[in-house]
């Protein structure tokens, strides 16, 4: 091969690793600059990656104008005249934060190299984020150091050796440019003058090797390329590449003839290349990414290591040229499509999606494809970077289906989370605690409330104290994990009180200082209103248990003991401390309690007890005890046996009841039903019990010998005493009154009058009396009938009332006769007057004959009257008061009458003294009241309260002289008036003012 062309192919290797090396310098994620270093003083940046501009926000151009201390935050760009004195060494590393065209802050860590490009110091700067540590900085800075040794090409070295001699018999001039030995320095030398001892014994015995082979007939072995390192003049040695071929001399070996190329520009290239290559691959191999390198439609070219162990991938080659496309679902394959067509402009593109392995492990993947450049800077490739974020997707999942569990798990237990600021004093609260507390975030002004407003818009004012001392004591504690649980009820929003379970504790800062406190709520009303009705109801038991006189026990078989307390010993008239503790053996309490002629039956009773094997069935024992004071009381004994998890009985437990009272009350009703039967026995009434459907449970001696029938024809019938046309109705009254309602019989007991037929066809009247008879439940079993028969007192009710209408005619005639006498003797009065010419006489014997007819009056209202014993006052006093109106008032048009009468029965006894005091009040009122043509009113007025008879009589007029006491006077009608208010028990008082009136109250007399 011509040198000039080997050395063009080796020029164009270095091309394509600079090419390389610009593509993986303008697509890595770090900011990669390179800083003017000359005369040791930072100067401007002479280039910036793409990731570095991307980042930064400048275009190439106005980045190239600025220096590190541009970009780099000014309140600590003053460091940087620090780190440069540590560039000047070589390297230097330290963090800083870069500043982006827009303000904004990075964070990074730059690795600094300083080296020559081109006989130029530059300082080649990594900038990366600090959490991106230890990536490829020194193998970039290694490559870019090998890239700046290469040189161009040497001349090569022909030369000659002579096998018989041993020598170097021919070697060009130009190994003196090689080596720095000239040419005739070297010939007739033997070779290891320029080659090192242990590679001319390899060269030696190689050369045999061929030597052999090639005189063997073995062509193959004529020529042969190697590496050898030649040794310089001054020592040093020059890598060169020697092509040898062997001369032959009928047929044997003689010389050999060698080509020697200085290769040291390009094996320093290739060394730098080989680093560089072991370098990305060390990155790709080493990378927990699947790195892909595409060609421009997406298909993949080549798959790192462990992106193929990612992936899954057995054999690489099944899916080279596949699209990356067709690896994603078509849900995610707009996104990798769209990201392919923008690497494919030069940009970056970037998504997320789920890519299940070729085994079909899900995974998700973060997605970075970016172009690669060729030397026109023109997309030739693609890059895909896919990062496994399946734990972090799944981390995702978990923790937001935790926080989701955690939400319907607070629903459900009606639990809400709250946070507390001690030094705001201020509550941070969520919509699902203000639901709880009846109100929204919205209607309370926002998630903030203060302490005290919390306390007084929805604490229970009775609950202050509690949480005060609650919030104090959790704040005193210095253990981190006390949690304060109180109780206490709040008032929501709309008024409905509800109680809640508070659970607390303490928030720290990183420095350990208490800043406030997180908990949560939890309504638990329900369970307060459970727990009290439980405690009510274990209450109600003990209550009920003490009213019943119960008391429990449990009896082990493995022990033999009994087991009570302090409540079976009261019942007993006995403690624990006399008997020695709350257990005692069965043999021990039969000794102590049972009476000597009980002891072997209830021996023999607990032993049939005993035997029982099932669990559901309840015992009862009765027997007597005698209590350690002496006295006997009877008890009855309700037991079950217990039993184990493999359903062996271990035991029994039960209760006992002090049920003396009980047996003498049975005792007590067994006599009293045996009065009872005996009192139905003998009864002269029928008794007759039905059930609610009419039919006949109880048939008494009486009802047999009223009816005709006997007990055995009517059991389980119909009563046959009840009419066919009544049944139906029966039926329905029957059933109303087992439901407690109204029934025609009510009230209950009452006898009402039926008529009833016999077996012999005839009809009889009776007393009929119902009730229905309560059973054990208070509700009603039957129905018992008492009936009577009153025949004879119907035969005997007649006769009396027949009896009764004949006195009746014969009484009222008397007090027509009584009226007639009384009219003849005020006529005689009358008649009389017609012979006095005295005018005071005229007016007695005119006054005497009213008092006549006033009681003639009462005797006509008697004998027109129903009723004998009593008048109707009111049309009484109207008749008596216009009668003595008429008589005694000359001029109706002067003075008035006004009448004021309830409607009212008077007893005679009463009604004849009464009318008497009417007619004088009156007849005094009207005589006297207006004298010499005065003008007024006379009024009347009768009325009852409650049991009090009040009558009022009066007039306006001149009135009675205020030193005249009536009751002392020696007129007739005040004397009268006087005695009759005496003969009836009443009260007399008279007013004065504005006339007369007087006021009289009285009872009805009984007699």
């Amino acid at each position: 091969m011509d040198p000039e062309e080997k050395s063009t192919i080796e020029s164009g290797k270095l091309d394509a690793t600079k090419i390389q090396f610009q593509e993986f310098f303008n697509h890595t994620p770090d900011i990669i600059t390179i800083i003017s270093f000359e005369n040791q003083q930072l100067g401007n940046f002479i280039e910036i990656n793409k990731s570095g501009l991307e980042k930064l926000g400048y275009s190439h151009d106005k980045f190239l104008k600025l220096s590190l201390e541009d970009i780099i935050v000014p309140d600590i760009s003053s460091d940087i005249q620090e780190e440069i004195s540590r560039i000047k060494s070589g390297k230097s590393y330290f963090e800083t934060e870069f500043i982006t065209k827009n303000g904004e802050r990075i964070p990074v860590e730059m690795n600094n190299s300083l080296f020559q490009i081109d006989g130029r110091n530059v300082i080649l700067s990594i900038s990366r984020d600090i959490t991106e540590r230890e990536l490829a900085e020194e193998a970039l800075n290694e490559n870019l150091n090998k890239y700046r040794l290469i040189s161009e090409n040497t001349s090569d070295v022909i030369w000659i050796y002579n096998i018989p001699s041993k020598s170097i018999n021919f070697i060009s001039p130009s190994i003196f440019r090689l080596i720095g030995y000239k040419a005739e320095e070297l010939l007739n030398q033997p070779l290891k003058t320029i080659i090192g001892s242990e590679t001319f014994q390899y060269l030696a015995k190689s050369t045999l090797e061929r030597i052999s082979a090639l005189e063997s007939g073995d062509e193959s072995a004529k020529v042969r390329t190697d590496l050898i390192d030649l040794r310089k003049k001054d020592g040093s040695t020059v890598p060169t590449e020697v092509v040898t071929t062997l001369l032959t001399d009928n047929g044997k070996v003689s010389q050999i003839m060698g080509v020697s190329r200085d290769i040291s520009k390009r094996k320093k290239v290739e060394d730098a290349l080989r680093e560089s290559e072991e370098y990305n691959r060390s990155i790709m191999a080493t990378s927990p990414d699947c790195i892909k390198v595409l060609d421009l439609d997406g298909n993949i070219l080549m798959m790192s290591e462990s992106g193929q162990k990612l992936m899954e991938v057995d054999d690489v080659s099944c899916i080279l040229n596949t699209n990356l496309i067709d690896f994603y679902s078509d849900k995610f394959k707009p996104d990798a499509r769209k990201a392919i067509t923008r690497a494919r402009k030069g940009k970056t593109g970037r998504f997320t999606a789920y890519c299940p392995t070729l085994k079909g492990t899900p995974k998700w993947w973060d997605v970075i494809i970016t172009p690669i450049l060729n030397a026109q800077g023109k997309p030739e490739k693609l890059s895909a970077v896919s990062r496994d974020i399946t734990a972090l997707k799944l981390a995702d999942e978990k923790l937001r289906w935790s926080e989701e569990r955690l939400k319907m798990g607070l629903d459900m237990a009606k639990m809400v989370y709250w946070e507390y600021n001690t030094e705001k004093h201020l509550f941070t609260f969520d919509d699902q605690f203000y639901a709880l507390y009846g109100t929204t975030a919205e209607e309370e002004g926002g998630n903030m409330i203060s302490g005290q407003e919390y306390m007084e818009r929805f604490v229970d004012p009775d609950a202050y104290e509690l949480i005060e001392k609650e919030f104090a004591k959790a704040f005193e504690v210095d253990d981190p994990n006390f949690i304060s649980t109180p109780k206490h009820w709040i008032i929501r929003a709309d008024g409905e009180r509800r109680f809640i379970q508070v659970r607390f504790k303490i928030m720290y800062d990183e420095n350990g200082k208490k800043i406030g406190t997180r908990g949560v709520n939890q309504d638990i009303t329900e369970l307060k209103i459970a727990e009290d009705k439980l405690k009510l109801n274990q209450d109600l038991l003990l209550m009920s248990m003490d009213m019943a006189n119960l008391v429990k026990w449990e009896y082990d078989i493995k022990t033999d003991l009994f087991t009570f307390d302090d409540h079976f010993y009261a019942l007993y008239g006995t403690n624990a401390q006399e008997q020695g503790g709350y257990q005692m053996s069965p043999a021990e309490y039969v000794n102590r309690f049972v009476p000597p002629e009980e002891r072997e039956h209830v021996r023999k009773e607990a032993a049939r007890v005993m035997k029982i094997e099932d669990p559901d069935i309840i015992s009862t024992i009765q027997h007597g005890i005698v209590r350690s004071d002496g006295e006997r009381r009877v008890i009855s004994l309700r037991l079950k046996s217990i039993f184990d998890e493999n359903n062996q009985k271990i035991g029994t437990r039960g209760v006992t009841q002090d049920i003396t009272e009980i047996k003498k009350v049975e005792e007590d009703l067994q006599k009293t039903k045996a009065e009872l039967e005996r009192i139905i026995e003998s009864s002269p009434a029928a008794i007759i019990v039905l059930d609610f459907d009419g039919r006949v449970r109880r048939w008494s001696p009486a009802a047999e010998r009223i009816f005709g029938w006997t007990e055995k024809e009517v059991i389980g019938k119909i009563s046959p005493t009840i009419p066919s046309d009544f049944i139906e109705t029966l039926h329905i009254e029957l059933d109303r009154l087992k439901n407690g309602k109204e029934t025609i019989f009510n009230p209950l007991l009452k006898p009402f009058e039926v008529e009833v037929v016999k077996k012999d066809g005839s009809k009889i009247p009776i007393s009929l009396s119902v009730a229905p008879i309560q059973g054990v439940s208070g509700k009603p079993e039957a129905v018992i009938n008492v009936m009577t028969d009153l025949s004879e007192r119907k035969e005997f009710e007649e006769k009396l009332k027949k009896s009764i209408e004949e006195k009746e005619m014969l009484l009222k005639e008397i007090h027509h006769r009584v009226k007639n006498n009384l009219m003849i003797i005020s006529s005689l009065l009358n008649l009389q007057t017609n012979y006095l010419k005295d005018p005071e006489s005229i007016d007695i014997f005119k006054e005497s004959q009213h008092r006549a007819e006033s009681m003639a009056l009462i005797h006509q209202r008697l004998y027109q009257s129903t009723d004998l014993k009593s008048i109707d006052f009111q049309e009484y006093i109207t008749t008596l008061a216009r009668d003595l109106y008429q008589s005694y008032v000359k001029n109706p048009e002067l003075v008035k009458l006004v009448m004021d009468v309830e409607k009212v029965n008077i007893d005679i006894d009463t009604a004849i003294p009464l009318g008497l005091i009417l007619n004088e009040l009156i007849t005094n009122s009207m005589k006297h009241g207006f004298p010499d043509g005065m003008e007024g009113t006379v009024f009347i007025e009768f009325s009852k309260k409650d049991d009090t008879y009040i009558l009022k009589v009066g007039d306006d007029g001149v009135g009675i002289p205020s030193d005249l006491d009536f009751r002392n006077t020696s007129s007739l009608g005040m004397q009268l008036v006087s005695g009759l208010v005496g003969q009836i028990d009443g009260e007399i008082e008279l007013n004065r003012n504005d006339g007369t009136e007087f006021v009289i109250k009285f009872k009805e007399m009984k007699l």
